[in-house]
């Protein structure tokens, strides 16, 4: 029996029934290649089988990775569950194909009609949690991607202190000004921070990441 890869003949001669192999180097080129397997019989008999043989040797490319309903900040992702979707943008432009999708351990093919790969990956319990993010191409080429996603379940708590110069009647702040000062405490057991909204009447007034104590000044329209 012989390999034939173009104009290039490898020959091989194994023993009858027996199992063989050859090493085939294609030029430094991304092909199509011929490789042409050609089995001869003493009798003279000749069985012939192709198959095509391409070369890429450039890896797919991540070219974006979001967790769905997580919230971006400084480059980590928050969510507030233990099983996120990681979702994965990729590509592999004239390549052969990405092949398969990886968060950690868990790996998937990528959707037929194109869009990110979405991978339901369990993070395990609260705090900041590494997720390797790998995409194959059909050739075996690899590339990685690490984000770090912070699971913070605890919700946060927020208290209103005072709103001067109002007076609390019955459960209701009433003032006699059309502008008053709010001011509480905040605070999260998490990780992941806490933003107060303050709106008035109907309206946000202000919002913002705090730690601690928080005021804001706001103004209401007549009759509210």
């Amino acid at each position: 029996a012989s390999v034939r890869v173009g104009t290039v003949e490898l020959p091989a001669a194994p023993s009858a029934g027996s199992s063989w192999g050859a090493m085939v180097t294609p030029p430094p080129a991304d092909g199509p290649f011929e490789v042409e397997l050609e089995a001869l019989d003493v009798a003279g008999n000749k069985a012939t089988t192709l198959a095509v043989l391409r070369r890429d040797d450039s890896p797919p490319m991540v070219s974006a990775v979001d967790v769905k309903d997580g919230v971006a900040k400084a480059g980590v992702f928050y969510v507030a569950n233990e099983v996120a979707s990681i979702l994965v943008s990729s590509s592999d432009g004239a390549g052969s194909g990405v092949a398969s999708v990886c968060a950690n351990t868990i790996c998937v093919a990528p959707p037929s009609g194109g869009g990110p790969t979405p991978i339901i990956l369990a993070l395990g319990g609260p705090g900041m949690h590494s997720v390797v993010v790998s995409v194959k191409d059909g050739a075996g080429n690899e590339a990685t991607q690490t984000i770090q996603v912070v699971v913070d379940a605890a919700p946060p708590s927020c208290t209103l202190d005072a709103m001067a110069p109002a007076n609390l009647v019955n459960g209701e702040y009433w003032l006699a000004q059309p502008s008053a000062l709010v001011s509480g405490k905040a605070s999260d057991a998490g990780v992941g921070g806490v933003t107060v909204s303050v709106s008035a009447g109907g309206a946000p007034t202000a919002g913002g990441l705090v730690d601690g104590g928080w005021s804001v000044g706001i103004n209401l329209p007549a009759g509210q």
